[in-house]
């Protein structure tokens, strides 16, 4: 009976393992991904060449990017699985893989590539900005149009801040040939920046480059006037200099340029001064598009020689220096520095100019008779200044609406210089200011401009 028991035991386990044993793999799809390859870069449209064994039990394929089953079409019999990668960001590294599901809903999975989204000539070509001209009081913007056929929209941006950290979007159209906007919502003692981004059908967007709206008049500009003398108790102020500065895009030319200091009219010269060169026509002295020139009435080292310390400043690093042939007491040029020359006859004073107040132009030259004045419509800029604030206007306005110099003390180091380079609306009340000390060859941002400005 025992063995009978025994017996019955055996064959029960062996029908139970023959009742769970593993399918037949022979007749389950295999499945791999053979193309793209692992760490491929890839567009939009994404084609996954896949083998698979035993096409005819398949039921579906989905795929899988980044664990997340995706939108695609696929073909079976073909080998291919589409995949339309337009909401992905460039750039991005997915994980892919196929998941094979057979008709007994088994599933089977295939290898894992990496992909890599590169969507670069997906994108829309960028636009140009033709012009940004201001139109007082409104900058008129003006853009190439888009050739894109997928074209949706342009997008135009502006900001006072060169590095566009702070920006607002101005206006937004869907019209291809709409390309020119006029903004007036802007600071007119600001720069202001532009740029247009092109957006096509599927969300991919290129932007245009920057471009600079100039409020101020633009040309060469009297930047800086350093008059009143370091600090000193014996009334040293010979380290005075004139800094010019270059707030055009276009290079100019400093040949046959005059340098005056002005009596109480436009009728009334002082000094003249000349740089070499035929004016208008020269170009044997240019001036890059934001740059400086300092022009020393003597290009010595007086921080090193005179004070030793830090009072005064280098001028023997200047651009140029004032000269009278007529001095015969002048023993200080510096024969590294070329040489801008007193015209005026009998004159023989160097070039200084009042430490409190005074007025200073520059003039392109074609008219030197300065007998009966300066022609105005030859001057370039002129800045009037005076430390009085009772003084009265001595220019025509059409030259200087206003005067800078409040609060400039003579004897303290102090410098009269734009708030920011280029900053000219033609009333030095507004665009100067005085600051602590000279910066000789540059220009400093003042706390009282919302710009960022230009170095």
């Amino acid at each position: 009976m025992k063995q009978m028991l025994v017996l019955l035991v055996v064959v029960f386990l062996i029908m139970s393992c023959e009742e769970t044993a593993a399918p037949d793999l022979a007749s389950f799809p295999g499945i791999s991904i053979i193309s793209p390859d692992d760490n491929a870069m890839v567009s939009d449209s994404v084609k996954i060449l896949y083998q698979i064994s035993n096409v005819s039990d398949v039921k579906s394929i989905e795929l899988v990017v980044d664990n997340h089953v995706v939108p695609s079409t696929y073909s079976i019999l073909n080998g291919i699985v589409i995949w339309y990668s337009a909401l992905v960001k460039n750039g991005t590294r997915c994980s892919v893989y196929l998941r094979c599901r057979d008709q007994s809903d088994r599933v089977l999975e295939s290898n894992v590539i990496r992909l890599i989204i590169d969507k670069t000539e997906d994108y829309p070509d960028a636009v140009e900005i033709v012009s940004v001209d201001y139109r007082r009081p409104c900058f008129e913007i003006v853009w190439r149009s888009s050739s894109d056929s997928g074209f949706a929209a342009y997008r135009l941006e502006h900001s006072s801040k060169k590095d566009f950290s702070e920006f607002e979007s101005v206006y937004v159209t869907d019209k291809v040939l709409d390309t020119v906007y006029t903004d007036c919502e802007i600071n007119r003692l600001n720069y202001q920046y532009y740029r247009v981004w092109v957006v096509d059908s599927t969300g991919l967007e290129t932007v245009s480059e920057i471009k600079r709206g100039n409020p101020f008049l633009t040309g060469l500009q009297i930047n800086e006037i350093y008059s009143c003398g370091p600090a000193n108790n014996f009334f040293f102020f010979y380290d005075q200099y004139i800094e010019l500065y270059n707030s055009a895009e276009d290079t100019l030319y400093l040949d046959g340029v005059i340098v005056c200091r002005m009596g109480k009219s436009i009728e009334d010269v002082t000094y003249i001064f000349q740089f070499p060169g035929e004016p208008l026509i020269g170009r044997e002295y240019p001036v890059a598009p934001d740059s400086f020139v300092v022009l020393a009435m003597d290009a010595y080292n007086y921080r090193d020689e005179i004070f030793s310390g830090e009072r005064s400043i280098d001028l023997s690093i200047a651009n140029w220096e004032f000269v009278n042939p007529n001095d015969p007491g002048d023993n200080s040029n510096n024969p590294d520095v070329p040489n801008i020359l007193n015209i005026e006859e009998g004159h023989t004073l160097d070039f200084m100019y009042g430490l409190a107040g005074d007025v200073l132009l520059i003039a392109d030259g074609s008219d030197v008779y300065y007998q009966d004045g300066i022609d105005i419509s030859t001057v370039i800029d002129c800045v009037e200044y005076s430390s009085d604030p009772a003084h009265v206007k001595e220019m025509p306005y059409e030259l200087d609406i206003g005067y800078a110099g409040l609060g400039l003390v003579k004897y303290s180091g102090n410098s009269l210089e734009r708030k920011m380079p280029g900053m000219d609306t033609n009333n030095s009340s507004v665009d100067f200011e005085v600051i602590a000390e000279p910066t000789v060859g540059f220009g400093h941002i003042s706390e009282n401009s919302t710009t960022n400005g230009i170095r």
